[in-house]
């Protein structure tokens, strides 16, 4: 996935994300770490096992259940307006949070699956007719 400064990171289930910037020789990882979206103010998002984590370039930030965040974090997407989404569960159940740029929103989804499926995420474009 390429971050907006143009740097990659490559990321494989079970290993430790890998940044590349070209410009330069060195790269940087982070065990443990998996690599998922920038937000428009050049904050790096990742999930961990049980975090989000945030490295705003000069602070790391975690997010846990306390602040709001589901118990299994599997996926961060950013959507065209600039808002930040998590997917996963929450106690075996399927659950979406929201950030509003200091605390999560947690919302389940009991009707869905015991969990919401990474590759399941998009942004919907709505089409108007007429």
């Amino acid at each position: 996935m390429e971050a907006s400064d143009g740097a990659v990171w490559i990321a494989y289930a079970g290993h430790e994300a890998v940044r590349l910037d070209y410009r330069t020789d060195r790269w940087t990882t982070y065990e443990n770490l998996h690599f998922q979206c920038d937000t428009s103010d050049g904050a790096q998002w990742f999930v961990t096992p049980h975090d989000i984590v945030c490295n705003t370039g000069t602070a790391w930030i975690r997010y846990g259940v306390e602040d709001g965040v589901m118990d299994l974090p599997l996926a961060l997407m950013t959507t065209r307006a600039g808002e930040l989404w998590a997917v996963g569960s929450h106690d075996s159940t399927a659950a979406t949070a929201r950030f509003d740029g200091q605390r999560w929103s947690l919302q389940t989804h009991p009707n869905l699956s015991w969990t919401i499926h990474p590759r399941a995420v998009y942004e919907a474009t709505t089409e108007k007719n007429g």
